[in-house]
């Protein structure tokens, strides 16, 4: 008798000591002592906090609004983050720098959820996404820059994205933009768009298999689209 209580005592001990430590982890990376921490980052932390456990908890990540603008505010839209483009330099630079905050978004997205090397969904039989950003263009840039060609988007995705790779590499996996498995179509600034990425059962076109589970790399798409291009079962991995 007097094993036995030692036994569930000792185990009682390791419980205690598993669920305080995954409580002491997650505020260290709340705290990043470091510095300020931003939602990506507390996101980014959430994801790898949530591929660790075995047990239940929601993810920590939340939506980013983005106007991208010229110099006027984006209509109808509660931006929680501007990135201004200099119009005095021309178009051609103002829609390099207008697919360069494109680019970085969808980078972080692919970062802030593992970059396909973490499971942090509960179950891969259905297909979990998150809208990691929504995108809208001011009017100068809708008129001054106009619609975004396929073309000019991969081709900045062959430039680097920093010192050790180019965007096109760090995204899906590829060189060249010949050997994309699907097709990133013109991005109209009259529109309003949205960097997706997720991960569980079968994807078409925008999946990959990676390890045990299959993703969705980080895609731009029309937010007005999301639905009929992507079978999510549902969005909840991100919040508005």
């Amino acid at each position: 008798m007097k094993k036995a209580e030692l036994t569930t005592q000792q185990l009682i001990t390791i419980i205690v000591l598993i669920v305080s430590f995954s409580v002491l982890l997650f505020f260290i990376f709340r705290l990043n002592l470091g510095g300020e921490t931003t939602n990506k980052e507390i996101c980014h932390n959430s994801v790898l906090l949530k591929s660790k456990q075995s047990f239940g908890g929601a993810l920590d990540c939340r939506t980013n609004y983005i106007c991208i603008s010229g110099g006027d505010k984006c209509e109808d839209f509660s931006a929680t983050d501007t990135v201004k483009i200099d119009m005095g330099q021309g178009v051609d630079y103002a829609k390099n720098q207008t697919i360069k905050a494109i680019a970085d978004e969808m980078a972080d997205c692919w970062w802030m959820f593992g970059e396909g090397k973490v499971i942090y969904a509960e179950s891969l039989s259905s297909l979990n996404c998150a809208i990691c950003s929504v995108v809208k263009f001011d009017k100068q840039i809708q008129d001054k820059v106009g619609e975004i060609s396929s073309d000019n988007f991969y081709d900045y995705l062959l430039s680097k994205k920093d010192e050790s790779t180019t965007y096109i590499k760090y995204l899906y996996s590829v060189s060249e933009k010949k050997n994309l498995k699907f097709q990133i179509e013109n991005i109209k600034t009259n529109e309003k768009y949205s960097i997706v990425t997720g991960i569980g059962g079968s994807i078409s076109i925008f999946g990959v298999e990676i390890g045990d589970a299959t993703y969705i790399q980080s895609q731009i798409i029309k937010s007005s689209e999301i639905t009929s291009k992507l079978s999510c079962s549902n969005f909840d991995l991100t919040k508005a």
